[in-house]
């Protein structure tokens, strides 16, 4: 076998795609779910499709697109996946909106109310949103504020899954995120945890079978690596863009201040002019300032 290709994390985009949104991982991808389900004391997912399946020409390096995994379960319940890998300022928000998004298409003009289905947003962090909270899963849910047990409808469920969190896996939701956080770092083949988990779970096997398959294919592994050249000059534009922001706003506070500054030596020698009694009129005439700004205070007076 030819020596693996590392630095290839499960939780890049196109990767996490290729996996568990590709035609033939219908089967991974409901264990993956039922997994999270199940571990928020919701039934498995007996069958799921996908509805956007895998397509490379969504990872273009000329744009930026939001790629997650749509799939929809016997009950009709809708399903959407998500990895970040990258930290979001307003992930929360996002998640949100992808939620309500995706409830809001199940409709068109003329259907009824009643044709909405539960909708169920996962999204897979690897990073920390919750930092106060030690578990690794959170689930959020449509309840009164007053009584939690009171549910204002199910459709509603979103969950969140927070990878740094964890530590050794013992229940299913915890091997498929052992196996997601740790897959494409160095040496994670001779992790023996990781070993374990792809020997006792078939569902894990066949998805490394096609992780691997994404690993072997030249033209898959070239557009992983333009995407993140696109990602990290993207980034990079926007740090460049803050900080030229951010000195142009310096320098026009240090402006503002020099005016001010000039503003009140003018309103100091008017007050010395009023005080030797000379004409308001002559005293904006040679300052400049109009009778109201003769009449403020000195600044250090100002409350």
């Amino acid at each position: 076998m030819k020596p693996e290709r590392s630095g290839i994390p499960l939780t890049a985009d196109i990767v996490f795609k290729y996996v568990f949104g590709n035609r033939g991982s219908e089967t991974i991808l409901r264990s993956l779910l039922s997994a999270v389900q199940t571990d928020a004391g919701y039934p498995a997912v007996a069958e799921v499709s996908i509805e956007n399946p895998f397509n490379l020409q969504e990872f273009t390096d000329a744009k930026l697109s939001v790629v997650d995994v749509k799939a929809l379960d016997v009950t009709g319940a809708v399903f959407t996946i998500e990895v970040q890998a990258e930290r979001e300022p307003a992930f929360l928000k996002r998640a949100l909106y992808y939620w309500a998004a995706a409830y809001y298409r199940q409709l068109t003009a003329a259907d009824p109310y009643g044709y909405l289905q539960r909708t169920v947003g996962v999204n897979i962090l690897d990073y920390v949103v919750f930092p106060d909270r030690p578990r690794m899963h959170t689930a959020f849910v449509l309840s009164a504020l007053d009584d939690p047990a009171l549910v204002m409808s199910d459709d509603l469920l979103i969950h969140t899954i927070e990878l740094p969190k964890l530590s050794i896996p013992s229940t299913g939701l915890e091997r498929w995120g052992y196996y997601l956080s740790r897959r494409g770092s160095e040496n994670a083949m001779e992790d023996p945890i990781l070993l374990r988990t792809l020997r006792d779970d078939p569902e894990i096997q066949n998805a490394e079978e096609r992780y691997r398959q994404f690993m072997a294919d030249p033209q898959l592994e070239s557009r992983y690596r333009a995407r993140q050249r696109f990602l990290h000059q993207q980034a990079t534009n926007l740090e460049e863009a803050r900080n030229e922001g951010l000195q142009r706003g310096r320098e026009e506070g240090r402006e503002e201040g020099r005016e001010e500054g000039r503003r009140e030596q003018l309103r100091e020698t008017a007050r010395k002019m009023k005080a030797a009694g000379i004409e308001a009129a002559v005293i904006e005439s040679v300052t400049g300032l109009t009778i109201d700004e003769l009449e403020k205070p000195p600044k250090a007076d100002r409350r």
